[in-house]
């Protein structure tokens, strides 16, 4: 495991913490058992390391160790209590805290598990339950919404941030929506029109966590926040065919984009929406998910109150592409940030660069080494870095190790 030079005795308790946890972790995982089993009680952790280098461009070139640990507890209600339909989860994290996009100056995120948190907190903490036959579902608590909203099966591959939630979105509201690495109380409502269609409904406080502080789990509820809410209808089919239509609001007033000389005036309106699907292109004879895939989304944010109004991705994936290796995976995407007008006028306003928007192109590929080990590396090349606008186009190369250990029982 890429390490740095640092004895232990020098790392910080944060680091210590996620040294500890990866060497419990590989010498565990061996063992483990899979959670395909029923199980009331699911364990499962998660450790990625990853090490990236800024090999040209940006702000300044350089490496960086990122260490990030994901530990979860699902809980089966129906199995331990009879309580039918009902599930609770309680998930938390611990990172190293590492920022390596501060060393390239890009926004979109060149690790997705960058929090720029050094320690850890809890997450989500949910209880779920369904009902009508079990075609339809609500959930309550601490709810991380990009666990089901605006998530596609072909973005999954990659590492880029912004191939997650789609950029705009993820940067709106006081301190983004309930999302990793801060979420907020809130209810969501799932029902199954069909096999095919399903519909989606969220409302959560306008405001996750404290902004002054990332490391702690707030919950506040304040009628300044206001409240944001969220709903996606989606088709999917057996084939891996995918479309996606979502639509967000924040009920709160917001500053507007106004000249430095000038009072920014407050109102309504921050939302946005998305559209997003996924197609397979070829399959395999005895797997109709196995094969190269296409993905493509277009989202939009209100300019007046968010810094990028327009937002573009794509990816094509194949999985299964070496016959020896049926489960490796190979990609190639692409996120484009489109920098709303008001943010730019403001910003030359008072003699700052600015750019138009930003591009990452990324090519990844991902081996498992057995069913608890995988290595992905990683390379991304940014174009136009727009939190550096003085800067060349950024050149990065990454290597990720992940450790999976998970345990069901009774």
């Amino acid at each position: 495991m890429p390490c740095s030079r640092r004895s232990l005795r020098n790392r910080t308790l944060g680091e210590r913490i996620l040294v500890a946890a990866a060497a419990l972790l590989g010498a565990a995982s061996p063992i483990r058992a899979t959670d395909a089993d029923p199980a009331g009680l699911l364990f499962k952790a998660i450790y990625d390391g990853d090490l990236w280098t800024n090999l040209d461009g940006g702000r300044r070139t350089g490496t960086d160790y990122a260490a990030h640990l994901d530990l979860s507890v699902a809980i089966d209600g129906d199995r331990l209590w009879q309580w039918r339909r009902t599930q609770f989860y309680f998930r938390g994290f611990a990172d190293s805290g590492t920022a390596f996009s501060r060393r390239v100056g890009d926004i979109h995120g060149i690790n997705n598990w960058e929090s720029g948190v050094l320690g850890g907190k809890l997450l989500e903490a949910w209880v779920d339950h369904g009902f009508n036959a079990e075609r339809s579902s609500f959930r309550f608590g601490l709810y991380d919404t990009t666990t089901e909203f605006d998530k596609n099966k072909s973005e999954v591959l990659f590492i880029d941030n912004s191939q997650g939630m789609n950029r705009p979105l993820s940067l709106s509201g006081l301190n983004g929506p309930s999302t990793y690495s801060a979420t907020s109380l809130g209810l969501r409502l799932r029902h199954t029109l069909d096999p095919h269609w399903t519909l989606k409904a969220a409302v959560l406080a306008g405001a996750p966590d404290d902004p002054a502080d990332p490391t702690a789990t707030t919950v506040k509820l304040r009628a300044s926040d206001g409240a944001f809410a969220i709903g996606e209808l989606r088709y999917h089919d057996p084939n891996g065919h995918r479309i996606a239509l979502g639509f967000w609001r924040y009920t709160a007033n917001f500053d507007q984009f106004a000249a430095p000389t000038e009072r920014a005036p407050r109102g309504t309106g921050n939302q946005g929406f998305y559209v997003s699907g996924d197609v397979m292109l070829t399959s395999a004879a005895d797997d109709p998910l196995r094969g190269i895939s296409a993905g493509l989304r277009v989202a939009h944010a209100t300019a007046e109150f968010n810094r990028f109004d327009w937002f573009l991705s794509g990816v094509i994936t194949d999985v299964g592409f070496l016959e020896s290796r049926p489960t490796d995976k190979v990609g190639l995407g692409f996120v484009y940030s489109h920098t709303g007008s008001p943010y730019r006028q403001v910003q030359r306003a008072q003699e700052l660069d600015v750019r138009a928007g930003e591009v990452t192109v990324e090519l990844t590929y991902r081996a498992p080494l057995g069913t608890w080990l995988s290595l992905q590396p990683d390379l991304q090349y940014v174009i136009h870095p727009a939190d550096a606008p003085a800067s060349r186009n950024a050149l990065v190369f990454g290597l990720r190790m992940e450790v999976l250990f998970s345990r069901g029982v009774w």
